[in-house]
């Protein structure tokens, strides 16, 4: 039959283990937490960027449009060129948004398959541009009407991509909150594995010495 110090030399075995096991994953939820803190700083960074530059294009395609239309002495051929490039442009820069937005979704500790979702809902209806097609405009005597189409075109896709604006905040809160839950959770799991780690030593150092005597 046991005696009372192995008896607690196997328990300070025990509690060693507990204390390495929950070492493991203390570890492991630092790893989470620094790769959704790096992921966090990265798309606040490239959405207020990416923010600023749809803005500006939006602007720019709106002073344009009262500008132009009043003006004779416009080549429609060169501004159909250039809006259609700034079209591709535009759609490039809404999808690289798009791209920041699940990287950052996948790096959620919980509840990523919901903004999944809500990310799917915000995406702006696909639409096929046949660039070649918008080009040809700029062939023979375009007017107003047709360069004016593709500055819609540009306008239309930078309002289309305002419910990812809103999106894209509602996941930065709820990152900055699990990474708060997750530093508190850190603390917790640091001292709990102190405390398992000194108790176990302790036991089995008295089961040591207890054995010896």
């Amino acid at each position: 039959m046991l005696d009372a110090p192995k008896i607690l030399g196997i328990v300070g075995v025990f509690l060693t283990l507990l204390g390495r096991l929950c070492e493991d994953r203390v570890k492991s939820l630092e790893g989470k937490k620094t790769a959704l803190e790096s992921e966090l700083d990265k798309y606040r960074n490239s959405s207020q960027h990416q923010t600023t530059q749809l803005n500006q294009l939006a602007q720019e395609t709106r002073l344009e449009v009262m500008h132009h239309q009043n003006s004779p002495s416009i080549n429609y051929k060169t501004l159909i060129v250039f809006d259609t490039s700034r079209l591709a442009s535009t759609k490039a820069l809404v999808n690289v948004g798009i791209d920041d937005i699940s990287r950052l979704v996948d790096k959620l500790i919980f509840g990523a398959a919901q903004f999944r979702q809500l990310l799917e809902t915000a995406k702006p209806r696909e639409s096929v541009d046949n660039y070649q097609q918008l080009l040809q405009k700029s062939q023979g005597a375009p007017d107003w009407t047709d360069a004016a189409s593709i500055k819609l075109a540009i306008v239309s896709t930078v309002v289309a991509a305002l419910p990812l604006e809103v999106l894209g905040d509602k996941i930065i809160i709820t990152a900055k909150k699990q990474v708060e839950y997750l530093n508190s959770g850190l603390r917790f799991g640091r001292r709990l594995v102190t405390v398992f780690y000194l108790a176990g030593v302790a036991l089995v150092i008295y089961c040591i010495v207890k054995g010896i005597k």
